[in-house]
């Protein structure tokens, strides 16, 4: 994760480029290639960009309420720097000091968490620059083409202000577009998948976990995917409001519906990730690992291999949640997560 020695640094370089392509853009540049219908639409689109760039930015990504206990037969999380029970899918940012529902991962172009209440602002923005930017590096092309075509006139027949600006902008708006748009990509394909970020890392470790025999592969599987369009609106809320700049998720980002790898045969839930173990804050862990497991209708030799004591300890340690890295070299601190919680 990229951090600044002032978090705010990481809000003014791209208000910086914002400004600088939207503004100059639509002064020197556009004006004399589009319509005035083409260029308003710009303008407004320009608009959209800061209007949800800044609402990313306000808005908090939501954080369990005070009075919150666990259901009686569901998972619990304690946070021992809240020293509080969490939700299911709740991590406590390091950023902001709180628990965050539903965390995402900490942005530090906003400085901001996403979560569950500010997911649809910070996709909204995403969506903005993308469509903005990428209309503008269309028309650059377009524009840059036009001038090598016209090379062999004079020079005086060209605005040197909007030549210079145009070749610059170029590459700045497909620096632009190419790392938001894959930004874009990550964020939308995991919504489709009804997963964050944060969780996408989790399955890859629980995957390490199934490929060294520790947890068995029945349990590996997530609960939360139920279906493409449902998991989008469970995200972002509703499309016909998603466009508005005040379009909310569904749900209250305390409890999920989970598909039915997420319950025993006897309906039960189950916990996820599934080498989760229940704490009790006012005394010791409610079981150690085996209890555990057995308590979520688990065998603990067939979940940890019948590896030795020694060596269960050893694979344990190294697959625990703030020591597992993953193929990219990603730890669960990268996504802005404190981990503080049992």
């Amino acid at each position: 994760m990229i951090t600044f020695s002032n978090p705010w640094i990481g809000v003014i370089i791209p208000c910086i480029i914002i400004f600088t392509l939207s503004t100059f853009s639509a002064i020197y540049i556009l004006p004399h290639h589009v319509s005035n219908n083409e260029l308003t639409l710009f303008i407004c689109a320009s608009a959209m960009v800061w209007i949800s760039y800044i609402i990313a930015i306000i808005v908090p990504p939501g954080s369990p309420p005070k009075n919150y206990t666990p259901p009686e037969n569901g998972m619990k999380m304690y946070c021992l720097k809240c020293k509080a029970y969490k939700p299911e899918r709740t991590h406590h940012s390091k950023a902001l000091g709180v628990c965050v529902l539903k965390m995402d991962h900490h942005c530090p172009w906003t400085n901001n968490t996403v979560g569950h209440r500010n997911m649809p602002h910070f996709m909204r923005f995403l969506v903005w620059v993308d469509m903005t930017v990428g209309y503008l590096f269309i028309r650059l092309c377009i524009r840059i083409m036009k001038l090598w075509r016209d090379k062999h006139l004079p020079s005086y027949l060209f605005d040197k202000t909007e030549v210079i600006l145009s070749i610059v902008f170029l590459p700045a708006s497909f620096f632009v577009l190419f790392t938001v748009g894959i930004l874009t990509i990550r964020v939308f394909v995991n919504m489709c998948n009804g997963i964050t970020q944060i969780e996408s890392w989790e399955c890859d470790r629980i995957e390490s976990l199934v490929r060294r025999k520790i947890v068995t592969e029945e349990r590996a599987e997530f609960p939360y995917d139920i279906e493409l369009f449902t998991n989008i609106f469970n995200a972002v809320g509703s499309p016909l409001t998603f466009w508005l700049p005040w379009g909310q998720p569904r749900g209250d980002g305390i409890t999920f519906e989970k598909n039915e790898s997420g319950y025993t045969e006897e309906g039960e839930p189950l916990c996820w990730p599934p080498d989760h173990v229940d704490y009790d804050p006012e005394n010791v862990p409610l079981q150690n690992l085996k209890d555990g497991l057995r308590r979520r209708g688990e065998e603990p030799d067939c979940l940890l291999g019948g590896i030795g004591a020694g060596k269960m300890q050893a694979e344990n340690d190294f697959y625990k949640r703030d020591h597992w890295r993953n193929v990219e070299g990603e730890k669960l601190a990268d996504f802005g997560v404190e981990h503080t919680d049992i």
